[in-house]
């Protein structure tokens, strides 16, 4: 076991010092107030100042196990999470009663038998529910970047860091809305997948901090976390650059708010 990896599983082992908390952070202690004007002339500015392009910056690469940890452990024997999202299981973006027929949720959640979400990037699935669709996380940037990142000439660069092994994933998420948003919101999508450097992968370990292993014996890796899109986001021609994580993504009637503060 070569010592990067040994330091990783010792910092699961010790945890991390919390940070020194000073003071809130206050209205005139850093928080700035704008006035009612000061705001709409933020806001004509970001709409009308010239510059070289923009672009929302999106890491996409976080893995839906994370998310879904409380349901994998109540697999086999049925937790409070299991119970909790079978009894509320209609409610989510992502129910079909094809799938989930009063049966085991946890595995039609979770496992290939089901949707498979266990082992999907959370950017593609179902997150949100409306009359006429039902979207992704990844859908739903698409429809939020238009709304404040959107260039002169209609074009919407959208940057979406992803893992290698799931690309035909988001491919597919992109093909099944770009051409039905692109006539609803009178833009052109300009989407790019990059990938995050396998070098800052930190291994995977179980409750005991032992090494998960794969089916060929070799140490099982989990994409790092976010400081280590630095060089991604270097890459990133635009002059002005927003960056919102994949799941960080509100449903299409509070859009304006966040296009309004985010200008």
């Amino acid at each position: 076991m070569d010592n990067k990896i040994q330091q990783q599983i010792r910092r699961f082992e010790t945890g991390f010092p919390w940070i020194k908390i000073v003071a809130p952070a206050t209205p005139g202690r850093g928080i700035e107030v704008l006035t009612p004007d000061q705001q709409a002339q933020a806001e004509a500015y970001a709409d009308s100042a010239p510059m070289q392009g923009r672009c929302k910056f999106v890491p996409a690469s976080g893995a839906a196990s994370r998310m879904f940890k409380d349901i994998f452990a109540g697999m086999k024997e049925p937790n409070d999470a299991v119970r909790k999202l079978a009894d509320n299981i209609e409610k989510f973006a992502f129910y079909d009663p094809a799938v989930f027929d009063g049966q085991n949720v946890a595995e039609a959640l979770l496992t290939e038998k089901g949707l498979g979400y266990g082992a999907k990037p959370k950017g593609v699935l179902k997150f949100h529910r409306y009359p006429e669709e039902t979207r992704t996380a990844f859908a739903e940037h698409l429809v939020e970047g238009q709304d404040y990142m959107r260039d002169p000439d209609g074009g919407v660069n959208l940057v979406f860091t992803i893992s290698p092994e799931h690309r035909p994933l988001f491919e597919a998420a992109l093909a099944e809305v770009k051409e039905r948003y692109e006539k609803r919101y009178g833009v052109h999508y300009n989407i790019t997948f990059t990938y995050q450097d396998k070098s800052t992968d930190t291994v995977a370990v179980d409750m005991n901090n032992k090494p998960f292993l794969t089916d060929e014996g070799k140490m099982l890796f989990r994409p790092a976390g976010h400081g280590a899109l630095i060089y991604n986001l270097n890459q990133v021609d635009q002059e002005i650059v927003s960056i919102k994580n994949i799941d960080n993504v509100c449903v299409e009637r509070l859009q304006p708010i966040t296009a309004k503060w985010k200008k």
